[in-house]
């Protein structure tokens, strides 16, 4: 506010005071002469008349004319005192001073009720707001009302969405924070959202690094579990089955830790299926690589319940190295591949499949109905994953004159095949007896090359150029190699099923790499299954018939060299009985004919010209 008007509402207010003062004066005056005349009766007649009351319009703040009555000049006697005249401003801040409070009152006498809120789902306002801006005009601004009861002071700023809000009110707080522009509260509901947004994210990432901390630490629970040493750490409870209904004893939780300030509880029914899956073929579960959820759990209850059921065998020995895991592993999948029971089945793998193949039962109690090459890697899985069976333990060629080799790294090293790496499934199986045959194929590709390198096959599987099956994986331990080898030496039919660097001639149709896996049809389903083995077929005729040209070029080759050498003999014949002619025996003239005869046809098939030919011609 500007000094001038400062000044000027100071004026206003003085005046205002003086006049009330001067009123309240002039009335006791007036009260005094009358109460003097009312005594005095002789003066009666000297009494003046009051003159008529003056009119004068004024102007109001509501622009509205109003009468003002401004009483008459007081009668003669009082004349000694007489009334300050008013101007017409005086007059004027009188009325607007009366008009304030009688404002004031009515304000105080009849409560306002607050106004009705109508918000659609944005929470924005409905209401008429011209209407309700106009009454808010004509009344005194109502107090905002807090948590303790106290009023807020008017003009204060209310409380942003962001935070908590103190506010306790009928109303949602966009409707509260209706004296903020659109811009302010479009401004905090954007916030706001961002807010719960960040929440959101918040709670997605701290499950997300809960869950890969779970998953670390169920592998390395995992590989580091030792069924006779931690079974006493697995809860057992009572589930029903999904499957049949009935109720049964299965493996609730595992405690890591237990009893010190660390232990941790893990669930096995928030274990996925590879994870249950591998833990039940450390329990020493037969079969588990295949198993569900519930049926690994169950098992695992029966390993531990019954106790000697596997006899309680260590399923890994923490005293071994990687390596010696690994070179024991190799050994018994070789061992359960060349077993007398399994190699007819293992020789078969290449060979075209028939239909009566497809249908057969299955080799084992969790095999595979319907795909013969499945089931076979199956039950080796199975076989790799038992702990009671000891009948593939057994290292062939460590008798006395058998192989110096491996006789000397028995000696030095020694082999255990319990003491192997669990929990393979048929895939990873299957994936290492292909790269032990890949391996051995190799170094006697190497060996055999003329000219070049050793006789001695220890020489390549040493090196890891030839052992080394891919590129991001580590070769192969030699010594595996070399017993890959000497179980193929003693089974000879196998170098003619796994004909890796044979050469294209020499192929025969069991040899023939059909596209795909022999499983890879029935894991499709609909067309494209369909289109899977149409393609299949069609590379196995094409495969076919590139085999059918080699055998006939082969024909050819072998009929070609056999004519050869017939023309040879008969030509060495020819010259003899010729030199017997003319020595004079004349016995062996037909002979001679009849020699003259083959000749010819020999060289028409071996296309020798007439002037290079063998038989004499009389001049």
């Amino acid at each position: 506010m500007s000094d001038k008007d400062s000044d000027d509402e100071s004026a206003s207010v003085d005046i205002g005071q003086h006049l009330k003062e001067s009123d309240e004066r002039n009335k006791r005056k007036r009260e005094e002469a009358e109460a003097h005349e009312s005594d005095d009766s002789s003066s009666s007649s000297s009494v003046a008349k009051k003159p008529a009351a003056v009119v004068v319009p004024v102007l109001v703040p509501v622009l509205r004319p109003v009468t003002v009555a401004v009483a008459a000049p007081a009668a003669p006697v009082a004349a000694a005192l007489p009334r300050p005249r008013l101007s017409l401003q005086q007059i004027q801040h009188r009325h607007q001073l009366q008009i304030q409070e009688m404002h004031a009152q009515l304000a105080r006498a009849v409560p306002q009720p607050p106004l009705p809120y109508y918000e659609d789902e944005f929470g924005q306002d409905m209401y008429m707001r011209q209407l309700k801006a106009e009454q808010l005009r004509e009344r005194p601004p109502r107090p905002r009302i807090v948590r303790d009861g106290s009023p807020l002071p008017i003009g204060s700023p209310l409380p942003t969405l962001g935070a908590p809000s103190p506010m306790v009110h009928s109303r949602s707080a966009s409707s509260v924070e209706r004296s903020t522009s659109p811009a302010e509260r479009k401004a905090a509901r954007e916030v706001q959202r961002k807010h719960k947004e960040d929440q959101k994210l918040a709670k997605k990432l701290a499950k997300r690094a809960e869950e890969a901390r779970l998953a670390k630490v169920v592998a390395t629970m995992i590989a580091g579990y030792q069924h006779a040493d931690h079974k006493h750490k697995i809860v057992i409870g009572q589930e029903k089955s999904p499957k049949d209904g009935e109720i049964y004893g299965v493996a609730v939780s595992f405690t890591m830790r237990k009893g010190q300030p660390t232990e941790e509880v893990l669930d096995l029914t928030k274990f996925n299926s590879k994870d249950i899956r591998a833990f039940s073929l450390k329990c020493g579960v037969k079969g588990g690589g295949g198993m569900t959820l519930f049926g690994c759990r169950m098992e695992i209850a029966r390993s531990v319940q019954m106790g000697t059921m596997y006899n309680d065998q260590s399923i890994s020995n923490p005293g071994s190295s990687s390596v010696t895991k690994r070179i024991n592993t190799l050994f018994k999948v070789l061992n359960i591949c060349f077993h007398a029971n399994n190699f007819n089945d293992f020789v078969a793998l290449n060979d075209s499949k028939q239909r009566k193949d497809y249908e057969q039962e299955p080799l084992s109690e969790n095999g595979v109905t319907g795909n013969p090459v499945k089931d076979f890697w199956v039950l080796v899985s199975n076989e790799m994953n038992e702990t009671a069976d000891d009948s593939f333990d057994t290292v062939l060629g460590l008798q006395e004159g058998e192989d110096d080799r491996l006789i000397e790294w028995n000696e030095e090293h020694g082999f255990n095949l319990n003491d192997i790496n669990r929990g393979h499934d048929f895939k990873s199986v299957r994936q290492l007896v292909c790269d032990l045959m890949k391996a051995r194929e190799r170094c006697h590709f190497e060996m055999k090359r003329s000219g070049e390198g050793s006789n001695d096959l220890w020489t390549y599987c040493t090196t890891p150029k030839f052992t080394k099956p891919r590129q991001s994986t580590a070769a192969l331990p030699a010594v595996a190699v070399y017993y890959c080898n000497h179980l193929c030496l003693i089974h000879p039919a196998i170098d003619g099923k796994f004909a890796a660097f044979m050469s294209n001639d020499l192929k025969s149709d069991s040899t023939i790499e059909f596209a795909g896996s022999a499983d890879s049809a029935g894991s499709k389903a609909g067309k494209m299954a369909v289109s899977a083995v149409v393609e299949s077929l069609a590379t196995a005729t094409t495969d076919l018939k590139e085999a059918m040209s080699q055998r006939n070029n082969v024909s050819e080759a072998i009929s070609q060299t056999n004519s050869w050498n017939d023309y040879f003999d008969i030509g060495d014949r020819y010259c003899k009985l010729k030199a017997d002619i003319r020595n004079g025996d004349s016995s062996k003239a037909r002979m001679v004919a009849a020699m003259e005869v083959r000749i010819e046809q020999l060289e028409a098939h071996l296309n020798i010209v007439p002037a290079k030919s063998i038989i004499e011609t009389e001049d």
